[in-house]
C-alpha cells in the first residue's frame, strides 16, 4: 500500500513516536519498559552540522579510513528523519517505522571529503551541492572488503628483510633495510585521495628486485638457516603479491561513483550508482527505502539514499527486524538507551516528499535547506 500523508503521519505518531518530553513516557514512566518488551531511544543532543569536518584520516600503511579526536562527540546507530524528541516503543513497532535508518558511513568518500577541506578546496559553483557532487563522482570502493588490498607492502615487506637477515648475507640484508624508508616515502606522497589507488603500482619494480636478490643470493657454505631465511622471505613477498595486488585486481570490479538525482531538505540525497553492478549479490541486500520518502513508485537496487550527518557521509539503510531484536536484548542488558540523530526532514506539515515538493511547501523547504553551514568563503578552488 502506498502511503499518503495521513496514513504516513499516523504511522509516524504511533509505537515509535514520542514528541513531548512529558507525555506518558517519561522518564520515570518508561522503567515498565523491558517487561513489556519495549525500549527506548535518546536524541543527540544539537551538535554544529559541520561538528566532525575534517576528522578522517587514512593509515597509509594498513589503509583504513578512521576517525580521529571523537572524545567529545556521542556515538549514535540511529538516523531519524521524522521530526521527533525520542523514540519508545518495541520491535514490531520500530519494524514498522519507514522514518528510521542504520548509518553506514562511506569511509572513503568521507576520507575525500574531508581532505577536500583540510586542503581549503571546492568547487567553484553556485550549486550548494557541488562539493557532495564532486566526492559522489570519485571512483572509489563503498563495499565492506576494508582496504582492498591498497594497504602498503611494508607491512608484509618488514617481515620479509627480518627473515632476510637470517642470511648474514650484507647485500640482501642492506637493500632489504633500504626498502622500509623508501615505501614510507611512497605510501606518505600517494596517501591522497587522488593517489592513493597506485601506492603499490609505484612499488612494483622495487618488490621485483627484492624477489631478484633473494632468488639470487649465493648460498656458498651451504647453510640450512641461509636456506630458511631465503625460503621465508620470498614467500613473504609472494604472500605480499597475492594478498595486495591479487586482492585489488579482484576488488577492481567494485569501484564506482554515483550520479545525485534528487535533494530533500537538511543535506538528504537520493543517488543513483555506476559501478559495483554485483556488490547486492556478493554482501545481500541493502533494503528498499520507502515511497513516501523517496517520491519515487520503484526502488531500484542501483539507489541510495546519502545523509550528510555532521560532516559524516552515511548511507541510510533501512533497519531489519533482526538488528531491532538486538537493540532489544542490548538494551535489556544494559538499560541505558542509544542514542540517534535527528534529521528532521519530515514531520507533521510535511509528512511525504511529495509534500515537500508541493508548492505551498516550497518556502519551508527553502529555509530547511538553508540551514547554516560552515563558510567556503576565500578557499582554493578544484581544478
Amino acid at each position: 500500500m502506498v502511503p499518503t500523508k495521513s496514513s504516513a503521519t499516523t504511522m509516524a505518531q504511533s509505537g515509535s513516536y514520542i514528541d513531548n518530553p512529558k507525555s506518558p513516557a517519561s522518564k520515570e514512566d518508561t522503567t515498565m519498559l523491558p517487561f513489556a518488551g519495549g525500549f527506548r531511544f535518546e536524541r543527540m543532543d544539537h551538535y554544529d552540522p559541520s561538528a566532525l569536518m575534517g576528522r578522517a584520516y587514512r593509515n597509509f600503511i594498513t589503509g583504513v579510513v578512521q576517525m580521529k579526536n571523537l572524545k567529545d562527540f556521542p556515538e549514535f546507530c540511529l538516523v531519524d528523519l521524522w521530526t521527533r524528541n525520542r523514540l519508545v516503543g518495541d520491535c514490531n513497532t520500530y519494524s514498522e517505522d519507514r522514518f528510521l535508518f542504520r548509518p553506514v558511513p562511506l569511509l572513503y568518500r568521507t576520507w575525500t571529503y574531508h581532505d577536500l577541506f583540510r586542503q581549503r578546496k571546492v568547487v567553484q559553483s553556485s550549486d550548494d551541492t557541488a562539493m557532495i557532487k564532486y566526492v559522489l563522482k570519485q571512483r572509489v570502493i563503498d563495499a565492506p572488503v576494508g582496504a582492498a588490498g591498497s594497504w602498503s607492502p611494508i607491512m608484509l615487506y618488514s617481515f620479509s628483510v627480518v627473515a632476510a637477515t637470517l642470511t648474514g648475507n650484507f647485500p640482501v640484508v642492506f637493500y632489504g633495510i633500504s626498502l622500509i624508508p623508501i615505501f614510507c616515502f611512497i605510501g606518505l606522497i600517494t596517501n591522497v585521495p587522488k593517489f592513493y589507488y597506485y601506492q603499490r603500482l609505484l612499488a612494483l619494480p622495487f618488490r621485483i628486485i627484492w624477489l631478484v636478490v633473494l632468488a639470487s643470493a649465493p648460498n656458498e657454505e651451504g647453510s640450512g638457516v641461509f636456506t630458511f631465511g631465503i625460503m621465508l622471505a620470498i614467500l613473504l613477498a609472494v604472500i605480499d603479491f597475492v594478498m595486495g595486488d591479487g586482492k585489488m585486481l579482484v576488488n577492481y570490479r567494485l569501484l564506482c561513483n554515483y550520479e545525485l538525482f534528487r535533494q530533500l531538505p537538511n543535506r538528504v540525497f537520493i543517488c543513483k550508482r555506476h559501478g559495483a553492478a554485483y556488490m547486492e549479490e556478493q554482501f545481500g541486500d541493502r533494503g528498499r527505502v520507502d515511497e513516501c520518502i523517496t517520491g519515487m513508485g520503484s526502488w531500484d537496487k542501483t539507489f541510495m539514499l546519502l545523509a550528510e550527518v555532521h560532516g559524516i557521509l552515511v548511507e541510510l539503510r533501512p533497519v531489519k527486524r533482526e538488528e531491532w531484536d538486538f537493540a532489544a536484548d542490548e538494551f535489556l542488558d544494559t538499560f541505558s538507551p542509544k542514542t540517534f540523530v535527528g534529521l528532521d526532514v519530515f514531520g507533521t506539515k510535511h509528512a511525504s516528499a511529495n509534500d515537500i515538493e508541493d508548492p505551498i511547501m516550497q518556502s519551508e523547504e527553502d529555509t530547511l535547506m538553508n540551514w547554516p553551514r560552515m563558510s567556503y568563503q576565500d578557499l582554493g578552488t578544484l581544478s
